[in-house]
């Protein structure tokens, strides 16, 4: 048994809304200076474990773990939905955080790697979620809030989150159609604010699908900002003047 902070260790160094620095310090490596290509100081505590992962691979069992590879590899991670930047005008976050410990990491996330600006939540809940244990956590931090649903059968009926947690937004909206709750929060939030999406891994795919205009049967959710004639990549921070 290997255990974070006993038997490795690492140290966040920088982080941003594309990336998080660390110093890895394993079993038998020492790693400095590494990048990971995810936002959020947890992906600082996620990195050091796949790290101790390795070392176990190349100690026990003779697997090669290259420096380079290692950094390579970090730097070319995806992880869709989680902390990913769909739009920086308007500002869109989809993150599925779907129980207290993500959603609280989440929350620090934001706070650590965005400035402090209009705030609204799209959320939405499956079974057996603890939807009003991660509302405590969110929704106090948004301006606003919008209750919806997802496409998927076992989604919550938004009405019912609402009922069960509306003493913890200060403002409220419910809209069945996560279609129509998303337009509201663009409108809510203005061109400076943020929306993020969250709550349910299905809401945040759904939502991608449309952002990324997967479904021929309607229009993108968003027109991303143009510069010139040329269209911002959709994962990419926008450009330096």
């Amino acid at each position: 048994l290997f255990v974070g902070n006993e038997d490795f260790f690492f140290r966040g160094r920088e982080y941003s809304p594309v990336s998080t620095r660390l110093d890895y310090f394993g079993l038998s490596h020492t790693w400095e200076g590494l990048e990971v290509s995810l936002a959020g100081s947890h992906q600082a505590e996620n990195a050091a474990t796949a790290l101790a992962v390795l070392e176990c691979l190349k100690e026990l069992w003779g697997f090669p773990v290259e420096e380079e590879a290692v950094r390579k590899g970090l730097k070319s991670v995806s992880w869709p939905g989680r902390l990913e930047i769909a739009s920086w005008q308007p500002l869109v976050v989809l993150d599925g955080a779907h129980n207290p410990y993500s959603a609280q990491a989440l929350k620090t996330a934001l706070e650590e790697v965005l400035p402090r600006r209009k705030t609204v939540l799209v959320f939405g809940a499956g079974q057996p979620h603890l939807h009003r244990e991660m509302a405590e956590i969110l929704w106090p931090m948004a301006d606003a809030v919008v209750v919806t649903q997802s496409r998927h059968p076992r989604a919550l009926d938004p009405a019912r989150v609402s009922a069960e947690c509306s003493d913890l937004a200060r403002s409220l909206l419910v809209l069945p159609d996560y279609r129509k709750a998303f337009h509201e929060a663009l409108l809510l939030a203005g061109k400076d604010g943020l929306v993020c999406v969250t709550g349910s891994l299905y809401l945040v795919g759904n939502i991608k699908a449309e952002l990324e205009g997967a479904r021929p049967d309607h229009e993108p959710l968003v027109q991303l900002p143009r510069r010139g004639e040329e269209q911002l990549p959709l994962f990419a921070p926008p450009p330096t003047t």
